[in-house]
């Protein structure tokens, strides 16, 4: 019997009527951290530059500095991350606090964002 993986529904970015998201208590965490203002956050959400479907339910949304990892079937922004390795090396210069890691491994994101960059031509 062969496995068929269910496949999700193209989701698109919430228009400007949608104006009612939620975030969880880790990605507030994050913006308080990262110093986001609140207009990024909704810019992102709802002008993003890139949006990035993964399987089953969840997309990058990208605008500016920052981008979100969105649970797309009940609109509530999981965490928030850097949209650049340049951002991710500058906000390292903090070092650790509050149970946050200074041992990341900046190669790995790079190369990580670098392969993301080649893939944003088929980004919507």
């Amino acid at each position: 019997m062969a496995f068929k993986r269910n496949r999700a529904p193209t989701i698109h970015p919430p228009t400007r009527e949608l104006i009612v998201f939620a975030m969880s208590k880790h990605a507030l965490d994050r913006a308080v951290d990262m110093a986001v203002e609140g207009h990024e956050i909704r810019a992102a959400m709802l002008r993003p530059r890139h949006v990035h479907q993964l399987p089953g339910y969840t997309a990058y949304y990208t605008h500016g500095r920052i981008t979100l990892v969105v649970a797309t079937d009940n609109w509530v922004v999981k965490t928030i991350l850097w949209a650049t390795a340049n951002a991710w090396i500058e906000d390292r210069q903090y070092g650790e606090y509050d149970g946050r890691s200074g041992d990341a491994d900046m190669a790995g994101v790079r190369r990580a964002v670098k392969a993301r960059k080649k893939q944003q031509k088929g980004w919507r």
